[in-house]
């Protein structure tokens, strides 16, 4: 099935989606944008389903959850980042030893550029929806 067979598959199906899921179908086709905050489901055609998350999140927790968990990574990080700046330690422990360390340092740091990243949508959708609530355009707030 190409895209364009799927997208109307699922603007048939849109009525189930609202009964079933209370979801209900806002775009269909190939030049879809993922909403930000989102899941998504690939499909065996090579096309992709967003699930919009945004009204169901709790923004401000999510925020709060993920600025705690950057700090968390962030010190972490640092303790790691630390002992490999340790020429003692590089100079005594075993290479694999050494490497695994590295290994770990460089997985905190994807980690934490992928919560951020999070964060940013996180963020961006808070201002979004503050400047919807006052009616100031961005570049006021």
């Amino acid at each position: 099935m190409n895209k364009q067979s799927e997208a109307e598959f699922f603007r048939s199906m849109a009525d189930h989606f609202l009964t079933l899921a209370g979801a209900r179908l806002v775009n269909c086709g190939p030049d879809v944008v993922a909403p930000p905050l989102c899941d998504s489901i690939r499909l065996a055609g090579g096309g992709e389903v967003f699930v919009d998350l945004t009204d169901r999140v709790d923004i401000e927790g999510e925020i709060a959850s993920k600025k705690k968990e950057l700090e968390k990574l962030e010190r972490l990080s640092a303790t790691k980042r630390k002992k490999l700046e340790n020429k003692n330690f590089i100079k005594r422990a075993p290479k694999a030893i050494v490497q695994k360390e590295r290994v770990k340092f460089i997985e905190l740091e994807k980690r934490q550029l992928f919560i951020l990243t999070q964060l940013n949508k996180l963020l961006k959708i808070k201002l979004e929806r503050l400047t919807v609530m006052t009616g100031a355009p961005d570049e006021k707030l």
